[in-house]
C-alpha cells in the first residue's frame, strides 16, 4: 500500500474535553514503515499540572514554563497533518482534545485500539504498552506524545 498517514497523539491535564488542556501533541507521518518527517511541542497550559499527570508522564510546570500555548502552535500542526488520514491508539480522544481547542479534521481516522481488537483477538490486552510487547515493539517512553 502505497500511503501516507499522520499517527497524533497527545498528552493533556486530564480527560474532559473543554475543560482540560493538552500539554503535548506530537504527530509522525509515514507511508508503510518507513517515516517521513515527525512533529512534537510540548503546550503551556493556563493552569499548574495536577501531580497526577506529571507522574503518569514526567512532564513537569518546570518543562512548560517557556512552552507556546497552543493557539500558537495550532496553524504549524495543521500544516503538518495537511489532509493524510489520521491514526492513533483511542484517536477519538485524542481529536476530541483538538476539536476542543477548535480544531476540525475531515478526513478519516483509524483507531489502532479497535484494529487490535480485531487483528489480534489472542492479545493479553490492548493498552498500547501491552499491545507494543505483544507485537515485539519496543515502546520506552509511555505516557509522552511522540512514542505513543
Amino acid at each position: 500500500m502505497d500511503r501516507t498517514f499522520v499517527a497524533i497523539d497527545v498528552e493533556t491535564t486530564g480527560l474532559e474535553a473543554g475543560t482540560d488542556e493538552i500539554i503535548e501533541v506530537a504527530a509522525v507521518k509515514f507511508n508503510g514503515d518507513q517515516v517521513l518527517e515527525t512533529y512534537q511541542q510540548l503546550v503551556k497550559p493556563r493552569h499548574a499540572l495536577p501531580l497526577k499527570i506529571t507522574r503518569l508522564t514526567g512532564i513537569s510546570d518546570d518543562m512548560l514554563k517557556d512552552a507556546p500555548r497552543f493557539s500558537e502552535i495550532a496553524p504549524d500542526l495543521v500544516r503538518f497533518v495537511k489532509s493524510y488520514p489520521l491514526i492513533g491508539h483511542s484517536v477519538g480522544f485524542d481529536l476530541k482534545m483538538l476539536q476542543a481547542q477548535g480544531m476540525r479534521f475531515g478526513q478519516a481516522s483509524y483507531d489502532t485500539f479497535d484494529m487490535a481488537t480485531l487483528l489480534i483477538p489472542q492479545a493479553p490486552a490492548y493498552r498500547l504498552s501491552a499491545l507494543a510487547a505483544t507485537l515485539g515493539v519496543t515502546h520506552d517512553d509511555a505516557h509522552r506524545a511522540l512514542s505513543d
